[in-house]
């Protein structure tokens, strides 16, 4: 009775209201599954939409003319988490950015291995994309010896909580199974951070496995992650196309137009002549009394002959299809406005002769929403492989035996390597252009002199923000620099123009050694190399990266026409 209680009280604690509402987000669940693959209002399959096309009041023959949603929710799908490229680690498929120890990527690309993530992560995005959401579980596949997981649906997830820091604490899933003598029935189960719940058809029950109806959760965490596309202003899930009416009212007079073209290509006219004299001289035949043989298709392109006065009617009616047209052209332009994801491609492909810069600012709006959504769903997998990992290591002294190769690579991870800090890593930023290495240094140059032109404007959080740190990035520095007392940026400066300097460490290009400062932006410089004057000045190099030299100049190298160096 307890676990029933449990099952009652979590998945349902508002009673009919919960019910009504999981409900009706399984309806508008089937409704985006059906706009992404085509399939609303298509008639191929015998399914009737009369009832839903007059409670949504569109015209009665509307089709799927023009349909978006496919095209938003792709473009996330093939812009997400792009597949790292690892020599060392060809099955590293998470695309772990620098910085994380080795020990930790060749956890990562052995739970890559496992779960076959390369193919598993397009369904998550497309799950996530189109209906709002997708849980992900854990599956700790104890007799296999590996740490796998499965995509639940949104239609069979029931219920889920999250904490301030967008964990998973507790979640219940329901979808229909079968046993082993063929029965279908209603599996349910309730997963909170202290313990495991089962049920068939709202009746606890030990699932095949399993020891008990009820079992303790030995890991201290909820083992899910809930990736979600977007939220309401009210904090429900929404996938990436949310304009669903507004497309069913273009669909509507798309496809009224359409039919409209249809019919004045075969419309009927209605002929009078004041005698009644009509005959059909080419298009129809008559029988044995005179009339007209309805059996002969060519009467749909008659030719009749008649005599006295004759009149010709249009049944077709008058429609002015240049302003038709042009209504369905206003509403197209609204949807590539409010969705800049739909024009993307023709961006690029418009722009084959334009720099990586250029580029890159034509296409802001929609980078701004890739990286909008990609914050999400990076939270999200960074916490799913984290507690895999974690999950991992503990078995390698919990239950794992005669450890294979893969399995020792988690043995330096055990379940409290999260609370310490040894599973934390960062996943590349999502980009839609690559920007060769020269074009990323001339566009940083240009972040660094906005910046400090800002400075005594705006205050540093903001500066920083203006070389391209996200929040998190942003927050990180300024507790860095706060605990160092380590200056940035414009007054900052540590060097002069025209002191000699020399490179501490790896130098930006061969031939580098030392120089004169040439530029100052804050704590960055720009110098003419000895030797490389005919160059001009490189940028940038930092103060970290310097060092101050005394002897002079080699006046025998020549002078610098104070030209920005090409590299």
């Amino acid at each position: 009775m307890a676990a029933l209680a449990a099952y009652n009280t979590f998945t349902n604690p508002g009673g009919a209201a919960l019910t009504k509402d999981f409900g009706d987000r399984v309806k508008a669940f089937d409704q985006a599954r059906d706009y992404y693959s085509g399939a609303r209002f298509s008639r191929r399959f015998g399914k009737n939409w009369a009832a839903d096309l007059e409670i949504l009041q569109l015209y009665k023959h509307t089709r799927l003319i023009y349909n978006y949603v496919p095209t938003v929710v792709d473009f996330y799908v093939d812009n997400i988490w792009s597949a790292a490229a690892d020599e060392d680690n060809p099955a590293l498929v998470t695309p772990v950015a620098a910085g994380a120890s080795d020990e930790l990527i060749e956890a990562v690309a052995q739970i890559d291995q496992w779960t076959n993530w390369r193919a598993k992560q397009k369904k998550v995005k497309r799950e996530a994309g189109v209906k709002g959401a997708c849980l992900v579980e854990i599956i700790d596949d104890l007799e296999r010896g590996k740490i796998l997981d499965k995509i639940i649906k949104p239609e069979h997830v029931v219920s889920v909580e999250m904490n301030s820091s967008d964990d998973v604490v507790r979640y219940a899933i329901a979808y229909p199974a079968k046993d082993e003598k063929g029965e279908v029935y209603t599996y349910q189960k309730i997963v909170t951070k202290e313990l495991f719940y089962y049920f068939r058809d709202d009746e606890p029950f030990v699932p095949p496995g399993k020891t008990a109806a009820i079992e303790q959760n030995p890991y201290g965490f909820c083992p899910a992650a809930y990736f979600v596309h977007d939220e309401t202003e009210d904090g429900n899930p929404q996938g990436a196309f949310t304009d669903y009416d507004k497309l069913d009212n273009l669909n509507s007079l798309a496809s009224h137009i359409d039919d409209f073209v249809h019919k004045a290509i075969e419309s009927p006219k209605l002929i009078g002549s004041e005698d009644g004299k009509i005959e059909p001289v080419i298009g129809g035949t008559k029988d044995k009394d005179g009339n007209i043989t309805t059996e002969d298709t060519r009467r749909a392109w008659a030719v009749f002959i008649a005599e006295g006065a004759v009149s010709v009617h249009d049944l077709l009616g008058n429609l002015p299809l240049g302003e038709a047209i042009q209504i369905v052209e206003m509403q197209i332009k609204s949807f590539e406005k409010v969705y800049p994801e739909i024009k993307y491609e023709e961006v690029i492909s418009g722009a084959s002769d334009a720099s990586g810069i250029a580029l890159e600012r034509r296409l802001i709006p929609a980078q701004n929403k890739l990286d909008h959504a990609a914050a999400n769903y990076d939270q999200q997998l960074i916490k799913l492989r984290q507690m895999m990992i974690a999950i991992a290591g503990w078995r390698t002294s919990n239950g794992w035996t005669n450890l294979t190769p893969a399995q020792r690579k988690f043995a330096a991870f055990n379940l409290d390597s999260y609370d310490k800090g040894e599973l934390d890593f960062n996943l590349k930023r999502s980009l839609l252009i690559e920007m060769s290495e020269k074009e990323r240094l001339e566009l940083d140059g240009l972040k660094l002199d906005n910046a400090n032109k800002a400075a005594g404007i705006l205050p540093l959080e903001k500066r920083i923000a203006l070389l391209g740190f996200d929040e998190k990035e942003t927050r990180e520095l300024m507790n860095k620099l706060a605990n160092e007392e380590a200056p940035i940026m414009a007054g900052a400066a540590m060097f002069a123009l025209g002191d000699r300097v020399k490179i501490k460490g790896a130098a930006h290009m061969p031939g580098q050694s030392s120089g004169t400062i040439a530029l100052v932006n804050g704590n960055a410089y720009g110098i003419v190399f000895d030797g490389m004057e005919s160059m001009g000045i490189h940028k940038w190099y930092v103060a970290e990266e310097l060092e101050s030299i005394s002897e002079p100049a080699d006046q025998t190298s020549g002078k610098t026409d104070q030209k920005e160096m090409t590299h």
